[in-house]
């Protein structure tokens, strides 16, 4: 539609899913009232008509958790000019953790060109979280952020593909 008549299409599944999914890490990322990130999923709608516009020619919808991840391959899938990862975030509590076989497993799929967004993540530490939580939770954070950035960066290595690295006050262990 953006290219015929020049508007955007607001009903546009795809493109729906892209501005919730671009609201929803903005919620998760800075603990926003989610009517007030609305605006920016709407923004978002309109996003590949911009990128079309300014010759972008490649995006990479970031995978974060499993449960999310048949999500974010089929927009990938629907757009020819996007692409996926497939991982874990540093700070995805409560998501299932990914066997090698199974990192290996997303990677092989169809429009997948890195492993990630992996790392580590010391700012947002279960002890600051306000939930009660002890430094001994947040030292058994740490030490699940860091298996998981080295299974994801051995994942990468074999498989020859980049890694998407996320770090936050933590560079040196980084």
């Amino acid at each position: 539609v953006v290219g015929v008549v020049r508007i955007v299409n607001l009903m546009h599944g795809e493109l729906v899913l892209l501005g919730a999914y671009a609201a929803f890490g903005l919620v998760q990322a800075t603990d926003l009232n989610p009517l007030l990130v609305a605006p920016l999923a709407a923004l978002c709608v309109a996003l590949l008509g911009a990128m079309a516009a300014a010759q972008v020619t490649h995006a990479l919808c970031i995978a974060v958790n499993l449960p999310d991840w048949p999500a974010v391959h089929a927009l990938a899938m629907a757009h020819p000019n996007l692409y996926a990862t497939a991982g874990v975030h540093p700070d995805a509590q409560g998501t299932p953790e990914p066997t090698v076989d199974a990192l290996i497993a997303l990677a092989g799929q169809p429009k997948v060109v890195a492993i990630g967004e992996t790392g580590l993540d010391h700012f947002h530490l279960p002890s600051k979280q306000g939930r009660g939580a002890t430094a001994a939770d947040d030292l058994a954070h740490q030490a699940r952020q860091a298996r998981l950035f080295e299974q994801h960066l051995e994942v990468a290595a074999e498989l020859g593909l980049p890694c998407v690295v996320h770090q936050r006050a933590c560079l040196e262990p980084t």
